[in-house]
């Protein structure tokens, strides 16, 4: 919130939009993997690890499913080195830059689902 001055001289207290955090992003996107059965990996400390490796690897317990996420801000993009590691996993599974419209749109929750059921049918077809 910040205060201001109306034209009239009064204060006027005005409320910033909230913008979610990465933390705030990744804690909801785990919890949300947890509840469809994903176990979650995030590298605590991306200093000692290689540059640009996702945020988080996340493996359906049952199925197998297996996905990585960059998570952004709204309004960020993942930088060169984030791409490359994108683009390796998504050869042979599933790579995504997640944001927070994505989360408050249930496009993850349903990605997640779709994942699943994707292994599923790929294990009934002997893929």
């Amino acid at each position: 919130m910040t205060a201001r001055k109306s034209s009239s001289g009064r204060h006027v207290t005005e409320r910033r939009p909230y913008v979610m955090s990465e933390a705030e992003l990744q804690a909801q996107v785990i919890e949300l993997a947890a509840t469809l059965g994903y176990l979650s990996y995030h590298t605590y400390d991306s200093r000692r690890s290689r540059e640009g490796f996702p945020d988080l690897v996340l493996v359906h317990e049952e199925s197998g499913a297996l996905a990585v996420a960059e998570l952004k801000r709204d309004g960020e993009h993942p930088t060169p080195a984030q791409q490359r590691w994108l683009i390796a996993f998504e050869r042979r599974h599933h790579a995504y830059v997640w944001k927070p419209a994505h989360l408050r749109s249930g496009h993850i929750a349903r990605e997640l689902q779709r994942l699943v059921r994707q292994a599923h049918l790929d294990a009934v077809a002997g893929r």
